[in-house]
Parts: C-alpha cells; structure tokens; sequence
C-alpha cells in the first residue's frame, strides 16, 4: 500500500520532496525511507491539501478497487505505468 501511496505523492506533486514540505516540513529522506520500509504513518496525510489527499485516494482506489473490474484494472496499470514513466523521468534529470 505504501508503494501506491510514494507513487501517488511523487505523481501529483512532481517530487517526493515538495510532498515532504505538505506534510508539516517533514524530512524528504525520512518520508522515503518510511515509505520503503513499511513505516509510513498515515496521519501524516491529513496535513496534505485537498488535491493531494484526492491524488492518494484515488490512487488507492485505483490500484484496490474490485478486482474482477476491468476497468479498474486497466486504470490501475496505466496509473502504475505513468508513475513508473515519472520515476524514469525524474532520474534521467537527476
């Protein structure tokens, strides 16, 4: 879950980094490393604005909805591909 949650986050707000600042001026290395190891707290989502909250949300729901859905599933890896394309993106400027 957290996964699609570090995808979401680095989709709507083009970098973990600024997401990092939305949840209270957290630390960008910290936010990635929880997000990897699992140790995410997601009450730190409700310091996100609106759009954010939404961009996670929906993005849950795409990647959780009914399995047997296949729109869902379709929405889901297309979602999972620009994420992927956004991650290639931003190594390449990097």
């Amino acid at each position: 879950m957290t996964t699609v949650v570090k995808d979401a986050l680095a989709v709507h707000y083009g970098k973990l980094e600024v997401a990092a600042r939305e949840m209270g001026d957290m630390d960008p290395s910290q936010l990635s490393r929880e997000l990897q190891n699992g140790k995410f707290r997601f009450e730190r989502l409700d310091q996100l604005d609106a759009a954010g909250k939404a961009a996670v949300s929906n993005a849950l729901q795409v990647a959780f909805g009914k399995p047997d859905d296949p729109k869902a599933r379709a929405r889901r890896l297309i979602a999972e591909a620009k994420a992927r394309l956004d991650q290639l993106i931003e190594e390449i400027a990097s």
